[in-house]
């Protein structure tokens, strides 16, 4: 997919990380999906939906000020 599309497009939010993950995803359940095979036992995420263009990085909650 395209890493910074201006359309409509879905990022996974892992809830150990104040910013979205890089990757993008065209569909709501394509992302469901990813992040099912990446999350490890008992870890939390959730699918945002974001419009136009979007520079999300990862960084962990807890280094956030």
């Amino acid at each position: 997919m395209d890493q910074n599309p201006v359309s409509s497009h879905f990022h996974i939010q892992w809830n150990d990380f104040v910013c979205l993950d890089w990757q993008c995803f065209t569909t709501r359940d394509a992302a469901m999906i990813r992040a099912k095979e990446l999350a490890r036992p008992d870890e939390e995420f959730t699918i945002v939906e974001v419009s136009g263009k979007c520079a999300p990085g990862r960084q962990k909650a807890s280094s956030a000020s």
